[in-house]
Parts: C-alpha cells; structure tokens; sequence
C-alpha cells in the first residue's frame, strides 16, 4: 500500500522499491503494510531478449492480522507513534515501565530501497536527581540481517555485525539529531550488545541505499530506559576528559563511563594534587579490554588500551631512582595492570588487608598521574567495550625539616630556618596504617644554636596500645613507658631525648594515651 504521501492522481511513483539483476540461491520475503500490495514488472523490449534472459517466479500468501504485536503476558510493547508527513519516521517517548521496539518497514520482510527512517526515543519525565539512559539491544540473532553491500573473493562476511559499510546501514546518535555524536554504525547479520547512551533521547538512522542487490533485509532492535545517579562518568559532548583535583576532594572513585563510548575516543583522568608534595595512590579493582584473538600470544591492542602516566616509585619511600619502576605503563588484551580485587568487598572499597605497594598498587613520583583509556576503531561491533574501576587517594607527604639520607622518615629541623615550627607523625598511609608497614621508626632531631634551648609543646597526642602504659615517677614527675610483655598487641609510643656531648638522657615517654589540651615538656 503505497503511503498518501505520494499523489498517483498525478502519476508520481514513490522513488524506491526498484529491482533488477539477478537472484541465486536465495530468497527474500516481502510483508505489505497494508491488504494490498502493487507489484510492477518492466520487460526488456524483444530485440533485447535472449535466451533465458528474463524469468520472475513469485510466490504470495493473503494472511489475516494475527498476533504481529508478539505481545507477552508479562511485557508490554511500544511500536511508537508514525511522525505526520513521513514515510517510516516513528516516535517513541517513556520507555522506562515499557519495551519500545524499532522496526524497519514490512518487517520482517525486507524492506525496500532508497530512503532513510528516523527513529526517535526520548525519556521526557525524569525523577529528579536521577539521569535517563536509552539501553538498545537484540539479543535475536536473525532479526537484523543488513546487506554491508561487500561480494565476491576477500568480502566481508555478513554474517556478523560490522562497522564497514558501503550500502545500507543503521546509525545510533548520542541526542536527538543527526548533529549529535554517533554512539556506533553498523550493517550486517547478528545480535546487537547492549548501545547505552549518556542523554535521555536517542536518534536511530536507518539508511537504505539507492541502489542495492536484494537482499532479506531486516531490522528489530528493543528500547528500554535505565534510571541513574546524577554523578555518573559520562562524556560531555565530544570531550572524555575528567580532572580530579585533590583541593576538592582527597580520595573517590574513577572508572570508565557508563556508556557506549564512540570509536577512536580517549578517555584521560588527570589526578592532581593540592599541594607539590602530594602523591596519588592507586589500586584497581577490575579491568577488562575483549581479546579477539584467544590463540595468539601477540599484543596487539585493536580493543582497547590503557595507560598509566607518571607511577614511579618516589625517593622518599626508601627506593632509589635506578630502582624504581618504570614512569609509563601500557596494557591491552593479554597484559593486565596491577589489580586489588578484594577491594570491592569492603565497605568504600578500603580492604582491611590493605592493596600492597607495589605489588597490588601504584604510587606516583610527583604530584600528578594520568590514566588513558583509549577505545580504538575496529570493524566489528564490540561485545564488550574496556572498562575498569579503580580507587585514588591523594597522599600527604609534607614532613617538617630536612630528610636523613638513606632513611625512611628521619628529619632534621634547625632553628637556622625557623625559630619555632611544627613537627607531626607522617601523613603518608604508605608507612604506616592502611597501606602501611607493620614496623616503623621516625626520628626528629631539633638543633639549636648554641646558647638556645628547646621547648616541645604537645598540641595533639594519640597514642593506642595496649601492651604499653605511661609511668610517672613521683619524685622527678618523669613519665616512662612500661612495656607489658604478657600482651601481644601493637605497641607504639614517642621518646623524647636530649643529646648532651654525644651521650642520650631521657626526658619522658608517652605510650598508650590520648591527650587534645596544650602539654608542654621542657628541657636544656
């Protein structure tokens, strides 16, 4: 049934529907729209006959409308509403409670030459402080078959979805125009994985070429919307760049956007510290990159790729630069970086058994690292697009005076600098606690001049052990640790000691105690 789009009052055909050549070993069906169908066979003139040059044998069935819809029990489907004017442009609007289902015109006949439907899904009411996302899928095999207009010797086999297409093809936009960024294109046979996009609306373009071979050609795909968190990885237009200052935020998660992301993108995390002497710690929980080629020992990163930028191990750890790992790292398919798995059953992805450096994590050199994940071209549709999850925490490692060579966190402060200052317990999580070591000793040496004196005022003193309590003699008031031997628990303290000619008197020790008013201790 031709649409009342075209006048035939005034002997104007719809351009498309027009056949020649030949067909072997195949067969296609046609389903009408509507009870009637028109059907125009052209003849060559007779001087142009020859033998067997010209043979149509057709078969056709008159079918009653029948349960087309496919309509379960349990699910209820949109076919969408026909837009005014159009020969095949269909909207959609609130698939979230509903399948919506794109069909391509006479499905599942083939459909004809020369024209290109739009099919518009759009989410318009949206909870707030949530986002909409289009999910398109089939999971059908046989209900896209799409002819990539490839034939003869080396052609592409239409037998699996593909992106190289010279004839007819499905395009999938990130919005609702064809101005909008293209999630994916693709011609051929096969399921469709799931194509997620980042907006709450979704143009899907099918293109038929003027001039094409017939072919069975067919296209099912199903809608459906997801509801998400506002704070979802996402791009934003063309650009799939996230910076994650440290003065905003000291510690959070990164992954890779939950969406379909457009071929030959890459995606940069840039973590940055506050301050110079920052550190990015970082652990990853899970990574993925498809590997098409199973039997192969060769890299050869066509999926997907990831890099790490500036994850040297620093001097101040105790490593030295000729001992340090290398600067850049880059994994594909059969390379995998550094992962912490158990990480993802604890609660905020901290683990009680911390992720160990550098075994299971990485610490960067300077006050800034760089993740890429780059999503390359291919020809085939993939299944599974990289992905990964990881955790960052930026690392304080400001420590008062001058660093003791071939020390962990020694320091010496001399009244050279300053005259007065502040010295504190190491903020790196890499000596001790999460991430930590089980054993750690830092030394402060004050130097004076030589007629000055020292004084050490304890604005804020934690110290929890149980093997261990504070002793305070009665006569000279000097507070001492006694050691429990009988408990077997962490033990930490502070000792505080003056160095008189070279020989070390004790002035205190304080153990097992908690204490936020100003104490003051003071000696020569």
């Amino acid at each position: 049934m031709l649409p009342n789009l075209y006048n035939l009052t005034e002997r104007s055909t719809p351009h498309f529907g027009y056949f020649c050549g030949q067909m072997a070993g195949q067969s296609v069906n046609y389903f009408s729209s509507g009870n009637n169908v028109t059907l125009a066979i052209f003849m060559p003139s007779r001087t142009s006959w020859r033998s067997q040059s010209f043979n149509v044998f057709l078969t056709y069935k008159f079918m009653t409308r029948r349960t087309n819809l496919e309509v379960q029990k349990d699910e209820i489907k949109d076919f969408g509403r026909s837009m005014p004017n159009s020969f095949c442009n269909v909207e959609y609007q609130d698939c979230i409670n509903k399948v919506c289902v794109i069909r391509s015109p006479n499905f599942p006949g083939t459909f004809l030459p020369n024209f290109t439907c739009h099919y518009l899904i759009k989410q318009k009411n949206i909870p707030k402080g949530l986002q909409a996302q289009i999910v398109l899928r089939q999971d059908n095999e046989y209900k896209i078959s799409i002819d990539n207009g490839h034939s003869g010797i080396g052609a592409i086999s239409s037998s699996l979805l593909t992106s190289d297409c010279s004839q007819d093809m499905v395009r999938i936009f990130d919005g609702s125009t064809s101005a909008s960024t293209i999630l994916t294109e693709f011609c051929g046979s096969g399921p469709l994985p799931p194509v997620i996009s980042s907006h709450s609306s979704v143009l899907i373009q099918l293109i038929s070429a003027p001039y094409q071979r017939l072919h069975d050609s067919r296209l099912e795909i199903e809608a459906q919307v997801r509801l998400v968190t506002n704070s979802l990885w996402r791009i934003s237009g063309n650009s799939c760049k996230f910076l994650l200052d440290g003065s905003h935020k000291n510690s959070g998660i990164i992954r890779n956007p939950q969406h379909t992301v457009p071929s030959q993108t890459t995606c940069t995390y840039i973590l940055r510290g506050r301050n110079p002497s920052d550190r990015v710690w970082l652990y990853l929980m899970s990574y993925m990159v498809e590997d098409k080629h199973p039997w192969s020992l060769t890299e050869h990163c066509d999926t997907g790729r990831m890099e790490i930028l500036g994850s040297a191990a620093p001097d101040f750890f105790g490593v030295s630069e000729s001992d340090s790992i290398e600067n850049n790292h880059t994994y594909c398919e059969k390379s995998s970086p550094r992962l912490c798995a158990r990480a993802t059953d604890s609660p905020n992805l901290i683990p009680l058994r911390p992720c160990r450096f550098p075994e299971e994590s990485y610490f960067s050199k300077g006050p800034e690292l760089v993740l890429r994940l780059h999503y390359p071209k291919t020809s085939g549709i993939p299944a599974v697009q990289p992905l990964f999850m990881a955790r960052y925490e930026f690392v304080d490692t400001r420590q008062p005076g001058v660093a003791v060579p071939s020390s962990l966190c020694d320091r010496i402060v001399k009244s050279q600098s300053s005259s007065s200052g502040k010295i504190y317990s190491p903020r790196n999580v890499l000596y001790f606690g999460r991430g930590g070591r089980s054993d750690i000793s830092c030394r402060y040496n004050l130097q004076g001049k030589g007629s000055s004196r020292v004084k050490i005022a304890f604005q804020t003193l934690k110290l929890f052990s149980s093997s261990c309590k504070t002793v305070v003699d009665n006569v000279s008031h000097e507070r001492t640790c006694e050691i429990i031997k009988t408990h077997n628990g962490p033990l930490s303290f502070i000792r505080v000691v003056e160095n008189w000619q070279g020989v070390e008197l004790s002035i205190g020790c304080f153990c097992n105690m908690s204490l936020t008013p100003l104490v003051t201790t003071q000696f020569n």
